[in-house]
């Protein structure tokens, strides 16, 4: 049939005699489970043990997986219910619904629901829609149920899907039942999805007693507003529940929110015809001069609801606690600007003691709360139930209007103090004693961070005096512990430029040591830079407090930088014990010592480990020979670095040392195995260093093997034409070089002869004076085209010029002016 039973489950749960008459073939004990419910839905003990005894199982459940529990529980009847658990049936089990044996008896059977919780029934089972037995029997108001699912143990404040218990307590009016689950820990704060609270559900019930025990429970929701701004003051007012609406003002609720389209709770009271209700807000300071979106003020309302009584009731009332013209005409939304130019008192107040710039701020018209502030409006006055503007603006959490009143009350407070509102009255206030006033400073929207020309930020000048009392007052009220005043100056290098004291009080302020300055400079870094006495001090003092060694400055460098930078020696082997790691940075700081001219710096970080090793960007071994540190190339040297290292152009250390006129760096390198084939990227080998040594120091190396042919692009013999070295060309000439020898580029050394001993030497050697250049150039056609060449043209240069070309000669030689070639 439509319940999914077939005409043997009914016969059978019936206890039909002739019920296996119509049992099918194969029977299962499906087909038993599915009798067992059909035998518990008609309270059939009999049969319902006769079925156990055949085997059906105990929870089987029917195609809506209704187990015979839940049936016999829907049915009412206690024995079959009993029959079932003793033989061991699931008290949890639950329908396709959710629902158990004990939710249903919470909604159906409450006299049923003891016995399931005796079995062990779960308090905290939830049907589809969340809701647990209690949240069930609440809505049912099954008060005793309630009261014994509380006492065994059920959470009053567990939500259903919507709401919990105490919210359909409040809903269907049962103060008892609500304030027994109130008094059982019932949520006060929970909001279903429209917002609606239980003080909300309360008011509207108009239940008194849970109104003054839910606002006592949770006073900040008070004013708290559902989907349509509604407030549960409102709600009271709405139905007229006069007590409950003086329950709520005696509790702070604010008379003037006003719902979505703009019904404040008098309104709403006079429209509906609620005098009491309306009296006791009137009385209690309501505005009787507000109107909804559409202009409608309570007098209309009250007339078009059909209550022209309440009018005449309330109008005298109305009249006595009435509104000034300023006050009247910003509730209605009209001229105050005119107003206030025709010289209203922007302090007037109504019969409350409330002034225009608390409505203001309680209509959240912020442009009106300027206009009153620009016109000596006093935010500070106070009505009679102790509100001011600004606890009025916080109430409502207007962060706008709060931040404009703050700034109001502030800037009234420097000028009494004769301050104006700037960096300079700042710094001041805090130079004069006066720390208390930053905060009022900050409040009156001041940037605290701010500075005039030439002077540094508030904070920054703290530091620098040390005035831990305004620094920490300053860095409460927001000033920026990175910011900078005029020319760079930062708290981090105003507390190093302070010493050992400034470290100190920066440590104390709670300010970060690392590299947050603009320039990526760390505590650190600003104490290295410094050059006071007591640096040494001040940095050991900033290790001991937390400052890291191996912090990162200016991006990829770090303290050990500055220090190999700087040459600070003692400084880098304490960062050195403390940790710091002389690998760091692109640069290594073994590199920029040696760069910088550091050589104790340098033996410092080699002893602390650092690597000499490398040859990216360029091998340290290589620079410390060019700059001539004997003992930092020895130091290199001793780490089992390799003399014939080179960077990227190619240059080893022998030929920087002989470059930079260093020999006695030259001796150690050679003594480690430097060889004298080296070559850099240009092709120069090392004679182009020894080109600009004596005679004595070439020949020394032309002893130790130097062929007086070279190794790179440039020959000897070029090498000392092109340097002028005629002493050094007759050395190479008189040892055997080959006076035609080619250069990379084809030419020999003849083609770069500048004076006439230089030309005569390599011609007496046999150079040839024929021979062309890559280009296919005479030696005498580069003579030629060279202006500062010194003395007479040898005739065997002259003599192998062709004649064909001697033209192009006469005509560049006529051209310069110059007698002496002409006429050779």
């Amino acid at each position: 049939n439509q319940f999914g039973q077939t005409a043997y489950q009914k016969a059978k749960g019936k206890g039909a005699p002739w019920a296996d008459r119509l049992s099918p073939e194969g029977t299962d004990t499906r087909e038993l489970g599915a009798a067992l419910v059909e035998a518990a839905r008609n309270d059939r003990t009999d049969v319902i043990t006769d079925l156990l005894a055949e085997g059906a199982p105990i929870d089987a459940g029917t195609e809506r997986d209704e187990s015979a529990l839940i049936a016999a529980t829907k049915a009412g009847s206690r024995a079959t219910q009993e029959l079932l658990l003793k033989a061991g049936a699931d008290p949890n089990s639950a329908d396709k619904s959710g629902m158990s044996a004990l939710l249903w008896a919470s909604e159906l059977r409450p006299e049923l629901a003891l016995t399931l919780i005796d079995a062990g029934a779960d308090l905290e089972l939830r049907d589809s829609y969340g809701n647990t037995a209690l949240i069930r029997a609440a809505m049912r108001r099954h008060r005793q149920l309630v009261g014994t699912l509380l006492d065994r143990g059920a959470k009053p404040h567990t939500p259903g899907q919507d709401w919990q218990a105490l919210s359909y307590t409040l809903y269907e009016r049962d103060p008892e039942l609500s304030i027994r689950l109130i008094e059982a820990g019932a949520d006060p704060r929970h909001r279903n999805k429209r917002g609606w609270s239980p003080l909300m559900l309360a008011a509207k019930s108009g239940l008194e007693e849970c109104v003054v025990r839910l606002s006592t429970c949770a006073p900040d929701l008070v004013n708290a507003v559902n989907e349509l701004n509604e407030t549960a003051l409102f709600l009271a007012s709405e139905d007229g529940h006069a007590s409950c609406v003086e329950q709520l003002i005696g509790a702070g609720a604010d008379l003037e929110i006003a719902d979505h389209v703009g019904r404040t709770p008098f309104l709403v009271a006079a429209a509906n015809g609620h005098t009491e209700a309306a009296r006791v807000l009137i009385q209690a300071g309501a505005n009787a001069a507000a109107a909804d979106q559409n202009g409608v003020r309570w007098t209309t309302a009250a007339h078009e609801g059909g209550h022209p009584r309440l009018v005449e009731a309330l109008s005298a009332l109305v009249e006595e606690f009435g509104s000034p013209p300023l006050i009247e005409t910003l509730l209605q939304h009209g001229d105050l600007r005119g107003l206030l130019e025709q010289g209203e008192d922007p302090n007037c107040i109504d019969s409350m003691g409330r002034t225009a710039l608390m409505w203001a701020v309680k209509r959240s018209r912020i442009e009106s709360v300027r206009m009153l502030l620009k016109a000596g409006a006093d935010p500070a006055m106070v009505s009679k139930k102790g509100e001011t503007a600004l606890s009025i603006a916080e109430a409502r959490g207007h962060a706008l209007v709060t931040r404009e009143l703050r700034q109001a009350i502030a800037h009234r407070r420097l000028t009494e103090e004769g301050f104006e509102l700037d960096s300079t009255s700042l710094l001041a206030a805090c130079r004069s004693g006066q720390s208390a006033l930053v905060e009022v400073f900050a409040e009156a929207g001041l940037d605290l961070n701010g500075y005039a020309e030439g002077e540094p930020t508030a904070l920054v000048d703290a530091v620098a005096r040390l005035d831990a009392e305004s620094a920490a007052t300053l860095l409460k009220a927001g000033a920026d512990p990175n910011r900078a005043g005029s020319q760079g100056l930062t708290p981090a290098k105003a507390a190093a430029r302070a010493g050992e004291p400034g470290v100190r009080l920066f440590f104390a302020l709670g300010l970060s040591p690392g590299p947050q300055s603009p320039w990526g400079v760390s505590l650190l870094g600003e104490v290295l830079l410094t050059d006071r006495d007591d640096r040494l001090a001040a940095m050991s003092e900033a290790l001991e407090l937390g400052a890291n060694p191996a912090a990162r400055e200016r991006g990829q460098e770090t303290c050990l930088h500055v220090c190999a930078r700087r040459g600070l020696q003692a400084e880098t082997e304490t960062l050195l014990e403390r940790g710091a790691d002389p690998e760091s940075g692109d640069i290594r700081p073994l590199l920029l010592a040696i760069q910088f001219g550091h050589p104790e710096v340098a033996l410092s970080l080699i002893r602390g480990g650092a690597d000499a090793s490398f040859a990216e960007p360029v091998p340290p071994v290589v620079v410390a020979a060019r700059r001539g540190f004997l003992t930092v190339v020895d130091a290199v040297l001793r780490k089992g670095v390799n003399p014939n290292s080179a960077g990227a152009d190619g240059r080893t250390a022998l030929a920087a040392a002989l470059e930079g006129g260093h020999l006695e760096v030259c001796e150690r390198v050679l003594q480690a195995g430097a060889s004298l084939r080296c070559v850099d990227s240009n092709g120069r080998d090392l004679f182009a260093s020894l080109v600009g040594h004596s005679q004595s120091v070439v020949l020394d190396f032309l002893e130790r093997g130097f062929p007086v042919s070279g190794f790179g692009a440039w020959t000897p013999l070029t090498l000392a034409v092109q340097n002028n070295r005629e002493d050094l060309l007759a050395l190479l000439i008189e040892r055997g070089a080959d006076p035609n020898q080619k250069n990379g580029d084809g030419s020999s050394a003849l083609h770069w002869v500048r004076t006439e001993g230089a030309a005569s030497s390599l011609l007496s050697a046999g150079a040839v004076p024929d021979d062309k250049d890559g280009c296919g150039r005479l030696p005498l056609e580069i003579l030629l085209a060279e202006p500062d060449w010194k003395g007479e043209v040898p005739d065997a240069l002259l003599a192998s010029f062709p004649r064909e070309r001697r033209h192009i000669a006469l005509s560049g030689l006529a051209e310069s002016g110059d007698p002496a070639l002409l006429g050779d």
